[in-house]
């Protein structure tokens, strides 16, 4: 059983592990409860994503209220721009808040058009910022036309941020202007190098009052890394990774390439956020190594 919420974790400045999810492609959990039943004690919680490259999934509302059913874990919903009108959008928050979903992150949406249904379009009436905007006004029971709801809101907003980004001042500004428009955290895009780590932490020292953790990702193959650089947005596999692939093409690899970044990150930032690639039993083994090496070292 989890002890703290995830605004409690982050107030209390201990290192945060948080795991990123894709819901089902249909209404059956069972599959995916298994898989991620191993790595609950390791975890302190989980982001549900919000139909990930605009592939249909199941809402992200629904099987987080699954998951908190399930396992009394923390969890995290992705809420984006793309798919809802403001109207529906605040419809859904509120529906989120009765439900006792309180953690939100904010995005503004992967583009509609690699999408898996046929003739979908995104709405995008705004960008991330207005979603953070509606949250803290209904923290102040208001909706975003300032008038009254019949209840305050609990929302702990967080956002993403790019470490990979070309330009990583304008990123720094991008981090700020989201932090006045509420976040109170922030998940990033994964990286896979410590030296790409602190390159971005050069840019941000002393600029970001907020936590931030630090996103990875358990790389599978050669062949996957190179489709992740040409379909993912703002997702970047260095040529040094895809080089180590092409010497040693195994997950034991992309495990050992996982391992190395994370023990490095861990004295530098405020938590990971790993992205498993949906190979669960690989991630197991990862999310065991951080935790060991963090008793071991951060005591």
């Amino acid at each position: 059983m989890q002890s703290l919420t995830l605004p409690e974790h982050i107030n209390s400045k201990k290192f945060l592990l948080t795991l990123e999810v894709d819901p089902p492609k249909g209404p059956g959990v069972k599959k995916i409860l298994s898989q991620i039943e191993p790595l609950i004690e390791h975890i302190d919680a989980i982001n549900v994503a919000c139909c990930p490259v605009a592939k249909l999934r199941m809402d992200p509302l629904a099987f987080a209220v699954i998951l908190k059913q399930r396992f009394d874990i923390e969890v995290i919903i992705h809420l984006t721009m793309r798919d809802m009108s403001l109207l529906g959008l605040q419809s859904y928050l509120i529906g989120a808040s009765a439900l006792g979903i309180h953690n939100i992150l904010a995005m503004t949406g992967d583009t509609a058009r690699h999408s898996d249904v046929s003739k979908t379009k995104g709405v995008f009436q705004a960008n991330s910022l207005s979603l953070l905007q509606i949250m803290e006004k209904m923290n102040h029971r208001l909706n975003f036309d300032d008038k009254k709801l019949n209840k305050k809101a609990k929302f702990f907003a967080g956002a993403t941020a790019n470490p990979s980004a070309i330009n990583l001042t304008n990123e720094v500004k991008k981090i700020n202007k989201k932090i006045d428009a509420g976040a109170q955290f922030f998940q990033t895009q994964p990286l896979f190098l410590d030296k790409n780590l602190d390159v971005f932490l050069k840019y941000s020292e002393g600029k970001i009052d907020k936590p931030i953790l630090m996103g990875t990702m358990l790389l599978k193959s050669y062949e996957s890394s190179l489709w992740l650089n040409e379909k993912v947005p703002s997702l970047f596999v260095p040529s040094e990774v895809l080089k180590s692939f092409k010497t040693e093409d195994t997950q034991e690899n992309g495990l050992n390439i996982a391992s190395d970044f994370c023990k490095s990150a861990m004295p530098k930032v405020d938590g990971l956020h790993l992205f498993p690639m949906n190979n669960y039993e690989a991630l197991l083994e990862l999310v065991q190594e951080i935790r060991n090496y963090q008793k071991t070292c951060f005591k």
